[in-house]
């Protein structure tokens, strides 16, 4: 009967076992931002009992890309299971900044509560003072001093009742403006509050009670970085200064606070299999023109847009939203009422607009001002399962850590390391930093560059009669640089934006710097070189165009002047070249380029001359 009874208290205890279960806080200790996402990092410190534990991670973004949970353990214990899953019924904690933004609104709101009653204990004695003023204007005992006696008492404090009453309404409507300045930021800030949480649920075994360590990271959307560089010259005769920015924001609904950060140029979110060719066959009537552009005019142009993006329900500003020219990483971000500005590179077509809550759109470059619509996202975030992570075994992460070799050491701004592998670099900072979800951009210099360059004037008159000044850097491919957006300045001032484009497929890297307005340039047609003569069933047209170029620094300058002649793509016209002052001329292109070097105070001329012959009875306009 004993050995009945003991029997049945250990199957009792095998049936009715139930798995420790603890919610486990966790820090984020890093992220490795990408052009588009971030794989984040966060650890905890776990005490493990006996048996299995189950571990619930709570508070995490909603937006974790649910194949790219990795979980890795350090301790005597071993991971058994992985679960991701939405919390619906919890939703993302406010940030610091908007409670404490809350906070100073509630304190507002209690000041003019308490002015309000102010103002009430005003107006009843404004009241009781006219209600005595009736009964004893009506009183006809009263004598005429006593009467006298009342209205000087009666208009002083009226008036200072007034003037009470008017200074509490003045108080009470700058505290409102406050409020509505207090709620506007907290807006901007929480622009898409409401969100629901991530949770990632770890099952581990322990053989006995332990302690350890938990480290979870992951792939999440809505964050990302582009670069921005500040180009500075001093003189021709000094190198190309180059500082390089990086520009970062997170709207993943959790605050990163004090967080070790690396920016990398790979691309995740991007598909790694390598495109299928398949064969190319070709019949009559049956070949169709894929992704042509059908019903938009593009502005090859253009070389800065600007325009609004506004939520298309309410028609609010939306801030803080991410706008980046398509396949490239030159982008900024709409300030606080939604505005933006942006250089283009050269065939920049497309913009792509992103903000956290809105469905990401591609707007096509038609015009200089852009007004850009978000519309909100009805997507759901459903409940995802990732498959376990047993005994030690883990998934690969998103970037191989291989062996990494460092740069070498530069005067840089923050202590940065840049690490090469064989697809992408990163950006490692040293430094912690705390970004807010839905905060606006946090800019960092990186890196701060001496070019090995040499410097040379060009200008094309024909179209603008200004000199560029062009800094040729060669070995440009060992500073990790990517496409970006640069301020440009020379002699200490700030001359004007362009675009770092790393498509040429050159060793020298071409910076314009801008105009420089101590060379005077001039392009003129000569009169009394134009004509035009009837010869036989032919006409010919004479053009001579001179250009004078003189330079007022007080230093020699190199010069490279490009200009052009007609060039016939028809048997009927014929083009005579007659003079081009020396120059280099290409005879498929027709341009003519001149290397000048003019000292101080020097003018030079160039002169091209050219016939051109066609058939009378045809119409040709030569310039």
């Amino acid at each position: 009967m004993k050995k009945l009874l003991i029997a049945l208290l250990i199957l009792s205890n095998t049936v009715f076992a139930v798995d420790t279960e603890k919610e486990v806080p966790s820090k984020i200790t890093g992220a490795t931002v990408f052009l588009n996402g971030a794989q984040v990092t966060r650890e905890s410190s776990v005490t493990l009992p006996k048996g299995k534990t189950i571990l619930k991670f709570k508070e995490l973004s909603p937006y974790i890309d649910k194949n790219s949970v990795k979980v890795k353990g350090a301790g005597n214990f071993t991971i058994l299971s992985v679960n991701h899953s939405i919390n619906y019924l919890q939703n993302t904690t406010q940030s610091t900044k908007v409670a404490e933004l809350t906070n100073k609104m509630e304190q507002l709101s209690k000041e003019i509560e308490y002015k309000k009653t102010e103002m009430s204990v005003l107006k009843d004695r404004k009241d009781f003072l006219i209600t005595n003023k009736k009964i004893i204007t009506n009183e006809k005992s009263m004598s005429p001093a006593d009467f006298k006696l009342f209205k000087e008492i009666f208009y002083t404090d009226m008036e200072k009742l007034e003037l009470s009453m008017l200074k509490k309404q003045r108080e009470i409507n700058e505290l409102n403006k406050k409020i509505a300045s207090l709620k506007k930021q907290i807006k901007e800030l929480d622009a898409k509050k409401d969100l629901p949480t991530s949770e990632i649920t770890v099952i581990v075994s322990a053989k006995s009670e332990t302690k350890g360590k938990i480290v979870l990271s992951y792939y999440v959307g809505n964050a990302g970085w582009y670069p921005s560089y500040d180009i500075r010259v001093d003189d021709i005769n000094s190198p190309v200064k180059l500082f390089y920015k990086a520009n970062v924001h997170q709207n993943t609904g959790i605050d990163w606070k004090n967080v070790k950060l690396k920016f990398s140029n790979a691309s995740p979110s991007e598909t790694a299999n390598i495109p299928t060719l398949y064969p190319y066959y070709l019949d009559f009537k049956t070949y169709i023109q894929q992704d042509i552009d059908v019903g938009y005019q593009y502005l090859p142009g253009v070389r800065e847009v600007s325009g609004v993006v506004r939520d298309s329900e309410s028609d609010d500003p939306v801030p803080y939203a991410t706008v980046v020219v398509k396949g490239s990483s030159i982008g900024t971000t709409t300030d606080k009422d939604g505005k933006f500005s942006l250089s283009l590179p050269p065939g920049a077509k497309t913009l792509q607009i992103a903000f956290v809550g809105y469905k990401t759109v591609e707007v096509p470059i038609t015009n200089k001002f852009l007004s850009i619509s978000l519309s909100p996202s009805v997507e759901m975030l459903e409940e995802v399962m990732i498959s376990g992570v047993v005994a030690g075994v883990h998934r690969k992460p998103l970037i191989s850590r291989k062996k990494k070799k460092k740069q070498e050491d530069k005067t840089i701004p923050v202590d940065v390391n840049v690490y090469e592998h064989k697809t992408n670099f990163e950006f490692s900072i040293a430094t912690p930093y705390t970004l807010s979800s839905n905060s606006s951009n946090l800019t960092i210099e990186m890196n701060e560059i001496e070019l090995n360059s040499s410097y040379v004037y060009k200008s094309v008159p024909k179209i603008t009669p200004q000199a560029f000044l062009i800094a040729n850097v060669v070995d440009w491919e060992q500073y990790s640089l990517l496409d970006g957006e640069v301020n440009l300045y020379y002699e200490n001032t700030f001359v004007g934006k362009s675009v770092l484009d790393l498509k040429q497929l050159s060793d020298t890297l071409e910076i314009s710097l801008g105009p420089d307005k101590n060379i005077s340039i001039k392009r003129t047609k000569e009169k009394e070189h134009k004509s035009k003569q009837f010869i036989g069933g032919n006409v010919i047209e004479s053009r001579t165009w001179k250009t004078t170029i003189r330079n007022n620094k007080s230093e020699t300058i190199k010069l490279i002047v490009l200009d052009q002649v007609p060039v016939s793509n028809n048997q009927e016209i014929t083009v005579d070249v007659k003079n081009f002052s020396g120059g280099k001329m290409d005879a498929e292109t027709g341009e003519v380029t001149w290397e000048i070097e003019l000292a101080p105070k020097e003018t030079v001329e160039k002169t091209i001359a050219y016939s051109v012959k066609y058939p009378k009875k045809k119409d040709l306009v030569v310039e």
